[in-house]
Parts: structure tokens; C-alpha cells; sequence
């Protein structure tokens, strides 16, 4: 019962970074305007065209960790 309550958080998790990197490497201004608890924001601040740069490296590198972890499970 536990294995099947692990699996489900870690599916959850996994949709909701899915998520997060699609939408901040796609527009960096729609997800700093997501709920904190969605957006896992923390302490950034969109202030200049440099942060959106940043947050689009973050958002790729979210999805390259994602690709590479799926990547390990299928073989």
C-alpha cells in the first residue's frame, strides 16, 4: 500500500516539474504570475529581461533532468 501511495506522489511531482518547465521555459512573466505553491518560486523576482533568461535555463534544465531520469528508467 505504501509502494502504490509512493509511486502516486512521485507521478504527482513529476506532472507538476513537467509543468514548471514547460511554462517557465515557454513564458517566464505567465509563471511568475502562478500561485507560490505552484510555481515553486521561493524568492525569485522577475525583474529584468536577465531573470527571464534565467528562469528559462532553469525551466530547461528542469525538463533535460526529466528527459534523463526517464531516459535511465526505460533501459
Amino acid at each position: 500500500m505504501m509502494h502504490i501511495a509512493g509511486l502516486c506522489v512521485a507521478v504527482l511531482v513529476g506532472l507538476l516539474m513537467t509543468f514548471n518547465g514547460i511554462l517557465m521555459l515557454a513564458s517566464p512573466r505567465l509563471w511568475f504570475r502562478l500561485p507560490d505553491w505552484v510555481g515553486f518560486q521561493g524568492s525569485l523576482r522577475y525583474s529584468t529581461s536577465r531573470s527571464a533568461v534565467e528562469v528559462r535555463f532553469m525551466g530547461a534544465g528542469i525538463l533535460a533532468v526529466i528527459a534523463l531520469v526517464l531516459y535511465c528508467m526505460a533501459q
